[in-house]
């Protein structure tokens, strides 16, 4: 689905997107992101194996002018696994990307 608003900005244009979507999660892809093809596919099969997730993420390509300059979870930067919640109080690892339950951001009044 695609859905376009003319001004008000980033937050008030992901709320409107959120607040038309009908699936249990919600995934914005910006006019300059490409998504891998399968990216989709990933994270809906981990949100079925993995229901008390609230937010989902993969790694990414980050691009400089049109060239692959890195990924975005390396050895310097690494995903938490163990004990998430704990983890993004310390360090906020989660690449912006994301899937998130629908639910939240519409019940905290938005992005």
């Amino acid at each position: 689905m695609t859905v376009l608003k003319d001004h008000g900005g980033e937050a008030s244009a992901k709320n409107a997107g959120a607040r038309a979507a009908s699936g249990e999660f919600v995934v914005i892809l910006d006019a300059d992101d490409v998504f891998l093809p399968g990216r989709l596919g990933a994270i809906a099969e981990l949100a079925c194996l993995r229901p008390d997730l609230d937010i989902i993420t993969t790694d990414a390509f980050l691009e400089v002018e049109g060239r692959i300059d890195r990924r975005v979870y390396t050895a310097a930067w690494t995903f938490a696994t163990d004990d998430q919640r704990q983890a993004i109080l310390e360090r906020n690892f989660i690449f912006g990307h994301v899937a998130v339950r629908r639910e939240l951001p519409l019940a905290a009044g938005g992005f």
